[in-house]
């Protein structure tokens, strides 16, 4: 019974020693510096934005950076980061104070063009006392070569009024690295002239830059084009261009279904009457690629009316009293961009009985013009 009660004892004595060790807990004092904007390549003559993120209990004055070699204990050249916004040092290029995000405008000076590894080394300092542990990152340093085009991959025909979407394609290099290039820029000449220009985005796939294109490409466009294909690097220089040909089918306008009356009876007295006039156009290219809608206005005496021949336009801006906004395109249009292009026309007592002839043409952007249309208005 003695030894039993020895043993519970011992075990509690045990047990209450286990509940009274010091728990060991990690120190949070100290400053811990992260990368935040550090490039991977940097290049002479170049200037850089560096940034880190510092994470303390405690108010840090700056941070120092350090640049070697590496394997190298000698300083290249020294900065200190500062969270200020601007406030202090103004063109230290941090946006925000006392975010924890320390930065300065770097200019990397070296004579070497060779690549290189070089060490950029961290530090937080308080009260000019560097704690802390340091926080190392090693970039590249090499001259910055331009970027290389490696193939390009488009169709050699545009068919007007093509259905879906085809692609454009760029595989590029960049000895800098991939994320060095900005963008795959094009430019469609003729003669050596640019009739226009784009841009291929990057994809998922590395060093693959893309671009999809409907039918609304061609507007504006027709013909056999050179297009020249050239990819930016961050620093805005291009590579050699890439030549490709791509022929581009345009074709014109077409115009149906006059709405109009076919017979009218002139008004009397010192009356002016109005009525819509209205045509259908649509284009392969999609109505955008539509220039103009015009009217010849002949009358039964064979003269023509002022201002013939007149626009007509698709915008959705209603006839006004006393035709005001009459040359800003208020003309009686009832709906914008649905393929109707209207005019308000108009008789009086003065005019000539008889038939009125009405010649309907269309341009688009590209040059081309329809076939005209003619309508007969008899004014009774």
């Amino acid at each position: 019974m003695r030894k039993s009660v020895v043993l519970l004892l011992f075990i509690m004595i045990i047990s209450c020693s286990e509940r009274k060790l010091p728990t060991v807990t990690e120190d949070t004092s100290l400053p811990v510096i992260e990368k935040y904007i550090v490039p991977e390549f940097i290049n002479p003559d170049k200037i850089y934005t560096i940034s880190v993120k510092v994470t303390s209990s405690q108010t840090i004055d700056f941070v120092t950076l350090s640049i070697y070699k590496e394997g190298s204990e000698t300083v290249l050249s020294e900065h200190k980061l500062y969270d200020d916004g601007g406030a202090v040092h103004v063109s230290d290029g941090d946006m925000i104070a006392h975010d924890g995000l320390f930065t300065q405008i770097v200019k990397w000076e070296t004579d070497d063009d060779a690549q290189q590894n070089i060490l950029f080394e961290f530090t937080a300092v308080q009260d000019y006392k560097e704690i802390g542990d340091q926080f190392q990152v090693v970039v590249i340093s090499q001259k910055n070569l331009l970027p290389e085009i490696l193939s390009v991959d488009i169709p050699d025909t545009l068919k007007s009024g093509f259905d879906g979407e085809l692609e454009f394609t760029a595989s590029v290099y960049d000895s800098n690295g991939l994320q060095d290039v900005k963008t795959v820029m094009f430019k469609g000449k003729m003669n050596n002239d640019v009739y226009f220009q784009g841009y291929l985005s990057a994809t998922a796939e590395a060093g693959i830059f893309n671009r999809k294109v409907d039918k609304s490409f061609a507007i504006g466009k027709k013909g056999l084009y050179d297009l020249d294909f050239e990819a930016v690097d961050q620093s805005n220089r291009k590579s050699l261009p890439y030549p490709e040909e791509i022929y581009i089918e345009n074709t014109a306008p077409e115009l149906y279904d006059i709405q109009a009356p076919t017979e009218y009876t002139r008004p009397e007295g010192d009356v002016v009457e109005f009525f819509l006039v209205t045509i259908k156009a649509k284009d392969e290219q999609t109505i955008k690629d539509i220039k103009y809608v015009k009217m010849s206005w002949q009358k039964a005496d064979g003269t023509f009316s002022e201002n013939s021949p007149f626009d007509l336009y698709d915008n959705g801006l209603p006839l006004q009293d006393q035709l005001a906004g009459w040359d800003q395109g208020y003309r009686g249009d009832l709906v914008a961009n649905d393929g109707i292009y209207s005019i308000a026309a108009a008789f009086d007592s003065e005019q000539p009985l008889g038939d009125y002839e009405l010649v309907f043409w269309a341009e688009d952007l590209a040059g081309n013009r329809s076939e005209s249309l003619v309508y007969k208005i008899t004014l009774k």
